[in-house]
C-alpha cells in the first residue's frame, strides 16, 4: 500500500496527539507523589533501592459532653380502708320521743400515707347536707352549730364527729358539727407518714315531729397529702393528663 506524503503527515500528527493525551492522562490519574523521595543509589552488585518517606498525621477531634439531670419523683401514696363488716353504710334504727331521742351510729376506717408531711381527712356531702326521707321526701337538716355533746343537738337535726378511734368510744360525749355540702376544711390532720385509725360517728336527736321514714344521705371521705406532697400529686396528675394516661 502506498502512503502519500500528506497521509503520512496526518498519521504522524494524529499519533503524536494521542501520545500527548496519554501522557496527560498519566499525569492526571497518576500524579507524582509529593512525599520526599531519596535518590536511588547503586554500587557494584548491590541491589538498587529507592526509599520514600511519608508523613503521618493523626487528627484528634474535639469532644462535647452533655449533662442530663435525673429527677426521680416518688409519688405520695395514700389509702382508706373501711373496717366494718358492712363497709360504707351506717344503719341506725331509733324511736322518736317527745323530748327528743338521742341516736348515733359509727364506722371505723384507717388512712395510710407515705408522705412525710402527713395527710388531711375531709368529710363533706354530695351537694346536699340534709338527710332525706326515701318515701316522704321530708328532711332532717344538719345542725347549724357545733354541739358539744349528743344531747346538745337541737331536736330533729343531725351532725357528725371525726376522731381517732380510741378517743371516740363514747358517742354521748363527742362534739357534733353539721355536714358541709361541699369540701371545706380538713376534719383531721396528721403531721407525718404512717397510719391513723379513725372513727366517723353520726348523731341525731329526733322527736315526734319527724314522720316515720328511712332518712339517708351520702357522705364523702377524702384523704389528701399535706403541703408539698399535694403539689407533687397535682404535678403527677397534670403530667399523666398531658401524656394521655
Amino acid at each position: 500500500m502506498n502512503i502519500n506524503k500528506h497521509s503520512r503527515v496526518k498519521t504522524v500528527g494524529i499519533s503524536s496527539f494521542l501520545a500527548l493525551l496519554a501522557l496527560l492522562g498519566v499525569a492526571v490519574f497518576c500524579p507524582a507523589p509529593t512525599n520526599e523521595v531519596q535518590a536511588a543509589t547503586c554500587s557494584g552488585s548491590e541491589t538498587c533501592v529507592s526509599t520514600s518517606t511519608f508523613d503521618i498525621d493523626f487528627l484528634v477531634l474535639s469532644t462535647d459532653t452533655k449533662v442530663f439531670a435525673l429527677d426521680f419523683l416518688l409519688a405520695p401514696k395514700l389509702s382508706i380502708s373501711l373496717d366494718d363488716p358492712n363497709p360504707g353504710t351506717i344503719d341506725v334504727a331509733a324511736q322518736p320521743t317527745a323530748s327528743g331521742n338521742k341516736i348515733s351510729g359509727a364506722t371505723n376506717f384507717s388512712v395510710t400515707t407515705n408522705a412525710t408531711t402527713g395527710l388531711g381527712v375531709y368529710v363533706y356531702g354530695n351537694g346536699n347536707n340534709a338527710l332525706v326521707g326515701t318515701n316522704t321526701g321530708n328532711t332532717i337538716p344538719a345542725t347549724s352549730t357545733v354541739a358539744t355533746s349528743l344531747a346538745g343537738l337541737s331536736n330533729n337535726t343531725w351532725g357528725y364527729n371525726l376522731s381517732t378511734a380510741d378517743a371516740a368510744t363514747n358517742a354521748d360525749s363527742l362534739s357534733y358539727k353539721g355536714l358541709t355540702a361541699s369540701k371545706g376544711n380538713a376534719d383531721y390532720s396528721t403531721g407525718a407518714s404512717g397510719t391513723a385509725n379513725l372513727r366517723l360517728t353520726l348523731g341525731a336527736k329526733i322527736d315526734m315531729g319527724t314522720a316515720p321514714d328511712t332518712y339517708s344521705n351520702t357522705i364523702q371521705i377524702q384523704a389528701v397529702p399535706n403541703g408539698t406532697a399535694t403539689a407533687a400529686m397535682n404535678e403527677i396528675s397534670r403530667a399523666r393528663e398531658e401524656s394521655g394516661l
